[in-house]
């Protein structure tokens, strides 16, 4: 558990591996991404780091055909909007309008990793092949 809860929309590097992890898009370019959590996740053995920030050392993780994720990637604008008028979640927000500002800037981004991610799960799901990843356990 974290002293306080980390909730910011804040730039992520590209680690090493990550800048040519294929699910997360071809061209290795930083984002901002939207942390909302009140942990963070330590690597497991063997992990291999894809991404940091400032507030989260590990943002996002490969692990054999695994890719872990910290921040939000799943969320878009109406979902943001409605966790802002959730009492517990919005107990932890400053400004409502200040982080739905950033996000909003941070959103194009956020939705082109994610359309990455997401397609590439969904075709290793259905045994397409997509050179995501190759079974190297890189």
């Amino acid at each position: 558990m974290v002293e306080r809860p980390v909730l910011v929309i804040e730039h992520a590097s590209w680690e090493g591996p990550g800048r040519i992890e294929p699910s997360l898009g071809e061209d290795g370019q930083d984002i901002d991404v939207l942390h909302w959590h009140h942990d963070q996740v330590s690597l497991p053995p063997a992990a291999q780091l894809l991404a940091s920030s400032d507030s989260c050392g590990n943002q996002a993780f490969r692990l054999g055909s695994a890719l872990g994720l910290q921040f939000h990637l799943e969320a878009e604008q109406d979902m943001v909007r409605r966790w802002l008028t959730v009492p517990e979640m919005v107990a932890d927000v400053t400004s409502s309008g200040a982080l739905l500002g950033a996000f909003l800037a941070a959103e194009a981004g956020l939705a082109r990793v994610a359309g990455s991610v997401f397609d590439t799960f969904a075709a290793e799901a259905a045994g397409l092949e997509t050179g995501a990843y190759d079974g190297s356990g890189r």
